[in-house]
């Protein structure tokens, strides 16, 4: 008896890839923000499904680890194009510069920052003695 449950969508890496590139290229032609729950919704494939197609588990085959690394790097591609979308029209529209930026911010969108994060590591200095007396020497 076979799989049950209906074919599953985007298959293969490829196919995913070419309708991720119509919605980007339909949100264009509409001077529309490519968003990715806009993408999920039109492409009618859900977080979980995606997150399942870009993971390979500890028993995965090399085949398997090849296939979710394709399927991520589709996902790194749409995060790109909206990453561009963003920054372009946020440095010709200065009215929206501060949505873009709060948009950009997040991390599905290119997770910009701010300032540096801070190293929340403490720095401490070992300062050792030996062969100028030890202890003695600095009393």
């Amino acid at each position: 008896m076979g799989a049950r449950g209906p074919k599953p969508k985007y298959e293969n890496p490829a196919d995913l890839r070419a309708a991720v590139e119509r919605y980007v290229a339909d949100c264009g032609e509409r001077g529309q923000f490519p968003d990715l729950a806009g993408m999920r919704l039109a492409l009618g494939i859900s977080p979980a499904t995606l997150a399942r197609r870009c993971k390979a588990d500890k028993e995965a085959t090399p085949e398997e680890i090849r296939r979710a690394a394709e399927f991520q790097e589709v996902l790194d591609f749409a995060k790109d194009c909206r990453e561009s979308w963003l920054v372009r029209k946020m440095t010709s529209d200065n009215k929206a510069a501060q949505g873009c930026m709060n948009a950009l911010k997040q991390p599905c969108n290119g997770g910009y920052i701010d300032r540096p994060a801070q190293d929340s590591q403490n720095t401490s200095v070992e300062i050792r003695v030996v062969g100028v007396g030890g202890a003695e020497a600095f009393k």
